[in-house]
C-alpha cells in the first residue's frame, strides 16, 4: 500500500512539474523579441535580398509602416506595425529594432511616422505611416 501511494506521489509530481514546465515557455506575443542569428550561410547584404531575419531581409525602402501604437506615458512602449512589397507579412516592431538590410535601427516611433538610423553611416531617414487609418493612443496607469 504505501509502494502505490509513493508511486502515485512521483506521478502526481511528475505530472505537476511538467504542466507548470510547459505553461512557462508560452510565447508573450506582446513581449520583447528575440531574433535568431542567421548562419553564415545567410548573411543579410544588398545583394542577398530574401535571406535571414524577416525585418532585415530588404532594401528599407521595400517596407512600409502601416501604423503606430503610442504608449502616452510610456512612449519607450510604443510599437510600429511595419510590412514589406509586395504582399508581405505584418511585423509589430519597438524603438531599437533593426529594419533593413542596410544596418538600419527604429530610434523614434511617432503616430504619423517613425525615424529610422543607419549605424554606420548615422544617416536618419522618416518613414510615413501609410494607412487611412488613425493611430491607436492609449493611456496608461503609471501608478501601479
Amino acid at each position: 500500500m504505501i509502494k502505490k501511494f509513493k508511486l502515485f506521489l512521483v506521478f502526481v509530481f511528475i505530472i505537476s512539474f511538467y504542466a507548470l514546465y510547459s505553461s512557462a515557455q508560452e510565447v508573450n506575443p506582446f513581449g520583447t523579441f528575440t531574433y535568431i542569428k542567421p548562419s553564415t550561410e545567410s548573411v543579410i547584404s544588398s545583394e542577398n535580398e530574401g535571406a535571414g531575419i524577416p525585418t532585415q531581409r530588404y532594401k528599407l525602402n521595400k517596407y512600409f509602416v502601416k501604423g503606430t501604437v503610442i504608449i502616452v506615458g510610456s512612449p519607450s512602449k510604443s510599437f510600429a506595425i511595419v510590412s514589406y512589397y509586395p504582399g508581405g507579412q505584418d511585423y509589430v516592431l519597438q524603438k531599437s529594432h533593426p529594419l533593413g538590410n542596410e544596418s538600419h535601427v527604429i530610434i523614434k516611433i511617432t503616430s504619423n511616422y517613425i525615424v529610422v538610423r543607419n549605424m554606420s553611416t548615422k544617416e536618419t531617414r522618416e518613414i510615413p505611416v501609410q494607412n487611412l487609418s488613425p493611430s491607436v493612443n492609449l493611456q496608461t496607469n503609471m501608478s501601479n
